[in-house]
């Protein structure tokens, strides 16, 4: 069973695809808050793993974003 994908900013599982680079590659974002979430087509191209890069990339963020907080304390 396929868990839905879930958005790590506000937990909506909506999404819309916006067209970008004059349409050869879409954007998904959340529905809800607008955060993006990843590229399913990348230079006209499938992006199978995006969900998987999307779900590192923000995992990479967050650990970077609590790194320099503990830096400023």
């Amino acid at each position: 069973m396929n868990a839905s994908p879930t958005c790590r900013n506000c937990g909506s599982t909506e999404f819309c695809e916006i067209p970008v680079h004059q349409g050869r590659s879409v954007r998904r974002d959340c529905a809800r808050c607008g955060r993006t979430f990843n590229f399913p087509v990348w230079n006209g191209e499938q992006n199978e793993t995006s969900a998987a890069k999307a779900a590192t990339s923000t995992a990479g963020e967050e650990l970077a974003i609590n790194h320099r907080k503990e830096n400023r304390q």
